[in-house]
């Protein structure tokens, strides 16, 4: 009824709230007016992991990108992290091996020990992965 401003902030609340309540499918458009109205990319990377939940990778990467572009992240690593993964999930496997391997370097810049065990456990699965994809092609 807009009784209450459509700022990014109310928004971002409304988005929460609907997420509180397992009602992804509404908070999703809520994230994406917050994310467009915000200053920052923080509710931008809150819809990427969103729309990782639903497999909807493009649109995670996407919105991931576009978070890390904006920046004023709390956590940068974390909107790497689920862009990653939806560029593996999306079947780009090179882009996600790019992905990871700059999660990777950016998590020892910041001595992030956890970040990059996980980056590695990610590069070394995409590695197995191309493998077995390309074992796969030649027996056909």
């Amino acid at each position: 009824s807009e009784a209450v401003e459509a700022t990014a902030k109310n928004l971002q609340a409304l988005g929460q709230a609907f997420k509180l309540a397992q009602e992804v499918d509404k908070a999703i458009p809520v994230y994406e007016q917050a994310g467009a109205k915000s200053e920052d990319g923080e509710i931008l990377s809150r819809l990427a992991a969103l729309y990782l939940e639903k497999d909807e990778f493009e649109k995670c990467s996407s919105s991931a990108e576009r978070a890390l572009q904006k920046g004023g992240l709390n956590n940068a690593l974390r909107a790497e992290l689920v862009r990653g993964q939806c560029e593996f999930y999306n079947n780009r496997l090179g882009a996600a091996r790019r992905v990871f391997t700059t999660l990777r370097t950016d998590a020892r810049q910041e001595k992030n020990r956890s970040m990059e065990q996980i980056a590695s456990r990610w590069l070394t699965y995409i590695a197995s992965e191309s493998r077995r994809r390309q074992e796969l092609e030649q027996a056909i």
